[in-house]
């Protein structure tokens, strides 16, 4: 499989430019989840923070504040990596 993208990679320059932008765009649409992931992950802790009656969380609060960290750090790699591809080409 290695061997075949690079030689569509190696190809020519305007190739390699489309498949930079298909991998920006999902780049983009895993930054877009990640952050979503992580609002919600966000929200569960304030409705856990603020002892919401009516809120009965399905993991607990360690297992959340996890998740939402584990997805925050994922959201800062992925703008990196965008921002950076963006730059190159």
């Amino acid at each position: 499989m290695q061997k075949i993208f690079r030689f569509f990679l190696a190809s020519n320059r305007k190739r390699r430019i489309r498949a930079v932008s298909a991998a920006i765009s999902l780049l983009r649409l895993l930054h877009d989840l990640e952050d979503d992931e992580m609002r919600s992950s966000e929200d569960m802790l304030d409705s856990f923070d603020s002892g919401d009656e009516g809120f009965r969380p399905s993991r607990n609060y360690n297992d959340i504040e996890e998740a939402y960290f584990s997805c925050e750090n994922a959201v800062c790699f992925l703008e990196s990596a965008i921002d950076e591809l963006e730059c190159v080409y």
